[in-house]
This record gives structure tokens, sequence and C-alpha cells, in this order.
């Protein structure tokens, strides 16, 4: 999403949801920035702790262009439709 759609108003901003266990984990909370780093790449986001997130995974949106989510994800695309991998990528989260 790079904000040309009406699903900016479902969602303002792009955050990193992450469960209360991890969020506790590594001492942040709703609002705080962290770094979410893979070997392709990394980028900062604000926390948002969802129960809608099971410990050990992440969620974020793709809605801001100039956070540039996709430079974390992996340049695996589909042999069909040629469709980014998005849901499997290793990443590491540290305080910002």
């Amino acid at each position: 999403m790079t904000q040309r759609t009406a699903n900016t108003q479902l969602q303002s901003v792009d955050v990193l949801e992450m469960s209360a266990e991890d969020a506790g984990a590594l001492g942040v909370g709703d609002g705080d920035w962290v770094r979410l780093q893979s070997r392709h790449g990394g980028i900062r986001l604000p926390v948002r702790v969802s129960p809608r997130v099971r410990c050990g995974e992440l969620f974020t949106t793709f809605h801001d262009p100039s956070l540039f989510v996709n430079r974390v994800t992996s340049p695996v695309r589909d042999r069909y439709v040629h469709a980014p991998e998005y849901k499997l990528t290793a990443v590491r989260v540290c305080r910002d």
C-alpha cells in the first residue's frame, strides 16, 4: 500500500505489531520506536502491542512509501505471478 487508496483511513501510519510478551522482553511499549533488521535491509517503526500477534511473530503494514517496508522482505518471488514473499522473513528487533 502506498497511500494511494482509502486504506489509510483504516491505518494511517505504519506500525510494528508485536505480542505483549515480546514487547516486555525487549522493554518497549506502544509508541516506542524500534529498528527492524533482516539480512535484506532495515527500517525504523513505532511499536503497537497487540493481542492479535503471537509471541515470536511480528506484523506490519505497508502504507508509507517513505518507510519502504519492502526493504526488509525477501527478494524471492512466486514463480507464476511474481508476487513477493512477504510472510516469511527472519528479522531482529532492537530498541531504537
